[in-house]
């Protein structure tokens, strides 16, 4: 606290410094803050050592155009039609959406794979031989027009060619006759969709949020001319945070589009908090009688000092966050820690520094007269607006004497397991549906097409399967074995929830499915061999003829080989590929998985292979990297909370050189935390409030339609409810700790922490739950459920954590507070040490 109180020194003399370092840093980051939004990526890495990773890796090498491949799809509908493919406008629409694509293609060589649609199928061979069209509902009144691309690095070109796609759109939809609608779908459209939402977020819904955090303020410290120093901290703070961390989104990280949102909430709750917990501070000890520099010193000294430890807590805490396997989720903690740091850099250095060079407005004696003239006046003998009133002192009593001290915590107890066991029933949802917004035409138009076609169309799945030794897949035992695979995919996933068919498989080894009969099964092929068996029961209809075989069947599975063999590493593998029929973000993504790598693992034992090619069969695509990050997440989060824990109560038994202070706190702790994840699993997988107005999509405490709890909204807000809920604990622990010195028994300083923190964490409990309530006006949903976590997190901290449970825990076993410290004895006239705060002496006895 020395070292504090000479830096506040240093600020004090070199205070122009300061300032112009501050105005310099803002003014530079500020013009390039919200383009990050822009760099938000869209990209599933998996995780290294996976066997997704594995898969990947052979992707590149075999079939790199496969690899971060989307799929783009219009939907041009008309439900007064009974053959849409039979009306002109919807002809004229795909002439001009043709002709954009050719357009496109020409002036970004090598990006856009392909495009094709339903009136394109039927000019084709397969379309010829009775295959139905892909491209086609089975109403008729809906087909699609396609497009892939690959993303990865060119996602800013892509993003600009999409933007080209989604105007067309825009324009043939405002040019279509009455009852025709086109609209767009896709991943990257979806991903377009919300960095809208997200910059809607920062641009707008920042202006309904910021103006409450204020008035909270404002109604705490009492003084307009404060409220400068808290907005100077905001602006500089928010601005360096979003601008600091352009270059990392540029250059080094992928990063997620919560990113964003969460720095500038985080921005804005920490910058009003931090400067709360300063002025409130600043202006006890001007009131006081100190003079300016007095009183900005044992401010530093003080609550300059809680800050750097609630910092420090909270930056632990979104550093654990970085060790998830998640490269979206780990950016977040990145964000937000450079958020939190420079929030708690610029409290500690404005502060002195503005008050300093402006003395007029920020002074002590001004704030003395202030006071003085408020005391006198007959609103200040009415009531203290800053002081805690007879409300703080009372409470005091009853949480830290018999019997409250130990019925109160029975009482929270009663009501919080209730809480608790709900979260014995929570269940994951991996739904796509809550990463995007709900509103958006895009999303109806995803809704659209998972219920009117394959809802795998935009995802497929593939299994990679290798040739043998040095073989090529042109063989008969390469056949006999990829249909094999085929065989028991199909037996394992044909059933319940998964009702794959043999039509949803494509592969050399397999005959187009039009001529291979009713496709129940799956009809194999033999590359050479004319025998024919219960596998192969086309004889001299052998894979080899196939492909030098003149007509429709023949051009057919030629377009299929050229597709699903890899011609650049001489044809030692092909895939097969599953487009399964439901939605490959439901919450079918888990048991689908496993589903199938059992029935590959099994596959691949049944059969003795001279070599190791048979365990590289693997599965490949979006399903398995999300479930494979969602795996090893899991398996990584006990550690990184019991990681984060413990460095998080070591920083905090240092800062306080007080042992066994944490482990008070984490008694505290743990249970209501679970309370707050059982309270949304209650409201968001049981739906509890879906009965209020609004609906789901529009009520942001409805369970949403297609999922319900997202899997990484508990995930990443484990560490970080765990560093909020320690923060105010942190700020009445600091207080308790300086009362306790000062020659109070424990009882006693207890009473008076509560006392003078009580209103100011409550002032800034408000605060920070309002700032993460944000969350809760975002389009987003898993955004909403975030949100609603951090913010209920916040409140059941402040009005049941500190409030409660934290002074009768301190009142309790009293020599365990401070040990191995040998705190001094109790004087007879500890009432009289404290005169000067009045609303004190009620609380000490």
């Amino acid at each position: 606290m020395d070292a504090l109180g000479k830096f506040c020194d240093h600020l004090i003399r070199r205070h122009r410094i300061v300032l112009v370092a501050w105005a310099l840093l803002a003014a530079i980051c500020a013009p390039f803050a919200l383009r990050l939004v822009d760099h938000c990526k869209f990209t599933f890495e998996p995780v290294k050592g996976t066997q997704t990773y594995e898969a990947q890796a052979v992707f590149m090498r075999e079939f790199p155009e496969n690899v971060n491949q989307d799929v783009e799809l219009i939907l041009i509908s008309c439900e007064s039609c009974s053959q849409i493919a039979r009306e002109h406008f919807a002809a004229r629409a795909v002439q001009q959406l043709r002709s954009l694509c050719s357009s496109l293609d020409t002036r970004h060589p090598d990006t856009l794979h392909n495009w094709t649609d339903h009136l394109q199928f039927l000019s084709s061979a397969p379309a010829r031989l009775g295959v139905p069209s892909p491209f086609l509902s089975a109403s008729n009144r809906t087909m699609l027009f396609q497009l892939s691309w690959t993303v990865g690095p060119k996602q800013h070109e892509v993003i600009g060619m999409l933007s080209e796609v989604r105007q067309k759109v825009h324009d043939l939809q405002n040019e279509a006759p009455s009852g025709f609608s086109i609209r767009l779908a896709g991943q990257l459209a979806l991903f377009t969709d919300t960095l809208t939402s997200t910059r809607q977020d920062i641009e707008k819904k920042d202006i309904v949020v910021m103006p409450f955090a204020l008035l909270v303020l404002a109604s705490r410290v009492g003084s307009l001319r404060l409220m400068l120093i808290p907005i100077c901290c905001l602006i500089c703070s928010l601005s360096s945070a979003l601008g600091l961390f352009l270059p990392f989104a540029v250059y080094v990280v992928d990063i997620s589009p919560l990113a964003p949102s969460t720095m500038v909430f985080l921005g804005i709750a920490l910058a009003i908090d931090y400067s709360l917990f300063m002025l409130t501070r600043y202006m006890e000890e001007a009131e006081s009688g100190a003079s300016t520099e007095l009183a900005l010193k044992s401010t530093m000294r003080q609550s300059g000092h809680v800050v750097m430890i609630s910092a420090s807590v909270l930056i632990i805490c979104y550093v654990g966050v970085l060790f998830y396997p998640s490269g979206g989720i780990a950016t977040i903690g990145l964000g937000a820690s450079l958020t939190v740091f420079l929030c708690a850099l610029s409290n500690l250095t404005l502060t002195p520094a503005l008050t300093t060079a402006l003395p007029s407005l920020f002074g002590a004696e001004n704030l003395r007269l202030r006071a003085s003239r408020r005391s006198q006046s007959s609103c200040g003998r009415r009531c203290n607006c800053r002081g805690s009133g007879k409300c703080w002192p009372r409470v005091a009593k009853v949480v830290t004497k018999q019997p409250g001290v130990y019925l109160i915590p029975i009482v929270c107890l009663a009501f919080l397991l209730p809480a608790c066991a709900v979260l014995l029933h929570y269940h994951e949802s991996f739904a796509n549906t809550l990463t995007f917004p709900g509103k958006s035409d895009t999303s109806l138009a995803y809704h659209q097409l998972i219920s009117e076609f394959p809802a795998g169309k935009l995802s497929p799945q593939y299994v990679i399967i290798p040739a043998s030794g040095n073989e090529t897949v042109r063989s008969d035992e390469y056949f006999n074995f990829s249909c094999h695979i085929a065989n028991s995919l199909l037996q394992e996933l044909s059933g319940d929830p998964f009702y794959l068919k043999a039509s949803d498989f494509l592969s050399p080894a397999l005959l187009p499915s039009s001529a291979g009969g009713s496709g129940a099964t799956v009809q194999c092929l033999n590359w050479r061999s004319n025998v024919t068996d219960a596998l192969h029961p086309f004889g001299p209809l052998t894979a080899e003829r196939l492909l030098e075989l003149p007509g429709d069947i023949g051009e057919t599975y030629r377009e299929q080989w050229q597709k699903l063999v890899s011609s650049r590493t001489g044809e030692h593998s092909s895939i097969l590929m599953l487009t399964v029929p439901f939605d490959p973000f439901s919450d079918t993504l888990w048991p689908f998985v496993l589903a199938a790598r059992h029935a590959l693992e099994g596959a691949t034992a049944d059969l003795d292979r001279d070599d190791a090619s048979s365990s590289s069969v693997l599965l490949f695509g979006t399903l398995t990297v999300v479930f494979d990050i969602v795996q090893v997440t899991y398996r990584r989060l006990p550690y990184i909370v019991c990681g984060t824990v413990l460095c998080v109560f070591s920083l905090i038994a240092y800062a306080f050189r007080a042992a066994l202070a944490p482990v008070k706190m984490l008694i505290t702790v743990v249970v209501p935390l679970a309370a707050v994840f059982g309270v949304a699993v209650w409201v968001y997988q049981f739906g509890a409030f879906n009965w209020l107005p609004g609906g789901p999509g529009n009520n942001p405490f409805t369970s949403p339609p297609g999922g319900g709890f997202y899997w990484a909204a508990p995930v990443f807000t484990c560490t970080i409810i765990i560093g909020l809920a320690l923060d105010y604990d942190v700020f009445l622990f600091a207080r308790v700790v300086e009362l306790r010195k000062k020659g109070y028994s424990n009882p006693a300083a207890v009473r008076g922490g509560l006392t003078l923190t009580g209103p100011t964490i409550t002032a800034a409990g408000l605060i920070m739950a309002i700032a993460f309530g944000g969350l809760l006006l975002s389009d987003v949903p898993s955004n909403n459920q975030i949100g609603f976590v951090m913010a209920f997190g916040v409140l059941m901290d402040t009005f049941v954590i500190r409030t409660c449970l934290v002074p009768s825990v301190l009142t309790l076993a009293a020599s365990l507070n401070y040990w191995p410290q040998q705190m001094p004895e109790p004087g007879p006239l500890e009432v009289e040490m404290l005169q000067h705060s009045e609303p004190l002496e009620p609380a000490l006895h």
